[in-house]
């Protein structure tokens, strides 16, 4: 997976904008992407198709606290399950990212396995920290996370976002 022009978008936009949103935390629920998570800012959502490979993706996206929040759903991608095709998939992630590793670690959301990850970018000279889980499902690939500028240490509203996570 490779982070979409509207993630890398949003991405930039921590380097500099001032965020319109009022920060309170609510719960968001998709029922037909199957998760629920509690966010500090409404989400815009964006649809994309490829007919020729037969996937499809959904991601949902905001600012607010100086944050991005991202959850994004592929559909028709080969489940991950093994260590191999995980490996794969967070090299792509981070490939797209122009990011480097920090840290990874397998986590697991009920019965579902999945990785952790921590990946550094530079953005026009801002060192930006992107943490992030991904999951694989009978229908798909969840990943969810945000970013911050890692001159704010403080990844405890990543954290709450991340821990609020469920599926549906």
């Amino acid at each position: 997976m490779k982070l979409t022009l509207l993630s890398l978008t949003l991405l930039l936009s921590l380097v500099g904008l001032s965020y319109g949103q009022d920060g309170v935390p609510r719960k968001f629920t998709s029922k037909s992407e199957g998760f629920s998570v509690v966010v500090p800012c409404n989400f815009s959502v964006r649809r994309e198709a490829d007919p020729t490979n037969n996937t499809s993706s959904v991601e949902h996206s905001c600012l607010a606290d100086e944050s991005l929040y991202l959850v994004r759903k592929d559909i028709g991608l080969p489940i991950l399950n093994t260590k191999e095709s995980f490996d794969a998939f967070t090299r792509g992630v981070v490939e797209g990212m122009e990011g480097t590793l920090l840290r990874q670690s397998e986590i697991t959301l009920g019965k579902i396995v999945g990785r952790e990850l921590l990946v550094e970018t530079e953005i026009n000279g801002d060192k930006i920290v992107f943490k992030m889980r991904i999951l694989t499902t009978e229908n798909g690939v969840l990943t969810y996370g945000g970013g911050r500028r890692k001159a704010n240490e403080d990844l405890s509203p990543i954290d709450k976002f991340l821990d609020s996570f469920s599926i549906e």
